[in-house]
C-alpha cells in the first residue's frame, strides 16, 4: 500500500484524544501569522467576524468528532504523518513527486480524504441521508405524519463519509498535478474545508447535476498547502496549463489570485484562514461580492415519477447528489483542450474521465466482499488487471 494511503483497517494506536481536528494542525500551522505557528488569523462568515489574532488550536475541531475509540483518529494520523513529509518536500524544494510514486499517490489520497474528512462533510452526509429517507418513505401510511417532524441522521458520519473516500480515492489516480507559485501581491487563503473540487469543463458545457465525482471528466482539485502554494490536480486530457518547462507555474495576476482564495471562501463551511499579507478589507472585498454565491444547501434530492401497476403500486425514481461549488471560474493559465471541446455530452447522466477504471473498481470489490482480497490492495490490482483485461496502461 502506498505510504500515507488512509486505512480505516487498522492504524496507530493513539491516546483517545477529545479535540479532533478535521483540518489537520500540521497544515494550519503553514497559515500562522507567529514565529511559534500557534496563532493565525480568520474570518467567520456566518458573524462577519474578522479575528487578526486566533488561537490554531481551537481551530477546525469537534469533541471525539470521528469517535471516542481512537481507532479513525489513529488511521489519520499514520496519513497525517506522511503528509506532512512530503509536502514539507514540496513546499521546501517546489516539487511534486513524481506521477505514479508511492509519494504522489500519497498526496493525492490525502487531498482527497481531506475533502471527507471535515464537518461540511459530515453535514453534507447528514443532509443527503435526511432527504433521501423523506423522500423514500413520503408517501408511506406508516410514518408520513411524522416523517416531517423528525430528521434522519447517522451517529458517525464522519466515519461513512471517510469510508467513502478511502475506497474511491484509488480511481483518481491518473490525475496529473501542477504547483502553482504565488508571486501576487496577496498569499493564498485557506478554510475550514480547505480541498476543492470543481469542473470547469462540464460547468461551460452546461452539463446537469454534479460534475466533482472522483471520476468525473473534467475534475480538478485546488489544495492550497502554504500561502505561496497551491496543488492543482487535474484531468490532463481535458485541461491544458500554461507551459512552465516542468517547474512551478508562478501566478502573478490579481484576477488569479482572487479566484483561486474566492474558491476557498465559497468551499467554506464557516471560516476562512490566513496569514500576514491578507488585510481585512480584501477579505472582506470576497464576502461582499461572493456571499450570496455561497451554498445554502449540500445536497439536492429529485423524485422522478415512473409507471403505476394495476394494483396502484407506484414506481418512481430518485436521484441525489451533492451542490457543487460554481463561480464561472475563470483563470488566465488553464485552457479546454480542442480535443476536450469535441466531446459530447450526449443524453449520459454521468461523464467519466475512463469507464475502465470504473470496471476494475467494480471487479475488486467484489473480490473484496467475497473476502478474496486485501480492501487496501486497490492500486496493485488496478495496476495489474486494467492492461490485462480491459486493455491500456496507467
Amino acid at each position: 500500500m502506498p505510504t500515507g494511503q488512509l486505512r480505516l483497517w487498522g492504524g496507530s494506536d493513539v491516546p483517545k484524544q477529545k479535540r479532533q481536528h478535521y483540518v489537520p494542525k500540521f497544515y494550519l500551522r503553514r497559515f500562522a501569522v507567529d514565529s511559534g505557528r500557534k496563532i493565525l488569523s480568520l474570518f467567520d462568515i456566518p458573524s462577519s467576524t474578522f479575528v487578526r489574532r486566533a488561537k490554531l488550536k481551537t481551530q477546525a475541531y469537534r469533541d471525539y468528532f470521528y469517535g471516542r475509540d481512537g481507532i479513525i483518529e489513529g488511521a489519520l494520523k499514520d496519513s497525517e504523518d506522511a503528509a506532512a513529509r512530503i509536502l514539507k518536500g514540496v513546499i521546501r524544494q517546489k516539487a511534486v513527486p513524481p506521477w505514479g510514486s508511492e509519494d504522489y499517490t500519497a498526496l493525492l489520497a490525502f487531498a482527497v480524504v481531506q475533502r471527507k474528512r471535515t464537518a461540511y462533510a459530515a453535514e453534507e452526509y447528514n443532509e443527503l441521508l435526511d432527504k433521501g429517507v423523506k423522500a423514500v418513505y413520503r408517501d408511506d401510511p406508516r410514518v408520513k405524519a411524522i416523517l416531517n417532524h423528525v430528521r434522519g441522521k447517522d451517529k458517525n458520519p464522519a466515519a461513512f463519509a471517510l469510508l467513502f473516500a478511502a475506497t474511491l480515492a484509488p480511481v483518481t489516480f491518473d490525475l496529473r498535478c501542477q504547483l502553482l507559485v504565488d508571486k501576487g501581491d496577496v498569499p493564498f487563503i485557506t478554510s475550514d474545508n480547505p480541498v476543492v473540487f470543481y469542473n470547469q469543463f462540464l460547468e461551460g458545457r452546461g452539463a446537469p447535476g454534479s460534475h466533482t465525482g472522483l471520476a468525473c471528466k473534467g475534475l480538478q482539485v485546488f489544495f492550497p498547502v502554504s500561502p505561496e502554494i497551491c496543488l492543482l490536480f487535474y484531468d490532463a486530457d481535458v485541461y491544458k496549463l500554461r507551459y512552465s518547462k516542468g517547474r512551478p507555474l508562478e501566478v502573478s495576476e490579481p484576477g488569479d489570485i482572487l479566484a483561486l482564495n474566492r474558491l476557498q471562501y465559497l468551499n467554506s463551511r464557516e471560516s476562512v484562514y490566513f496569514g500576514n499579507g491578507v488585510g481585512e478589507a480584501y477579505i472582506r472585498g470576497i464576502d461582499r461580492a461572493d456571499r450570496q454565491r455561497r451554498r445554502e444547501a449540500k445536497t439536492h434530492v429529485t423524485e422522478y415519477p415512473g409507471r403505476t401497476d394495476p394494483d396502484g403500486t407506484t414506481h418512481s425514481l430518485v436521484v441525489s447528489g451533492t451542490h457543487d461549488v460554481r463561480c464561472e471560474l475563470r483563470l488566465s493559465f488553464a485552457s479546454v483542450r480542442l480535443r476536450a471541446q469535441r466531446y459530447r455530452l450526449g443524453d449520459r447522466a454521468v461523464h467519466l474521465r475512463d469507464e475502465r477504471v470504473m470496471q476494475v473498481r467494480e471487479d475488486f470489490w467484489t473480490l473484496v466482499r467475497q473476502r478474496r482480497a486485501d480492501p487496501r490492495g486497490f492500486h496493485a490490482y488496478l495496476r495489474d488487471m486494467l492492461p490485462q483485461r480491459y486493455g491500456g496502461t496507467l
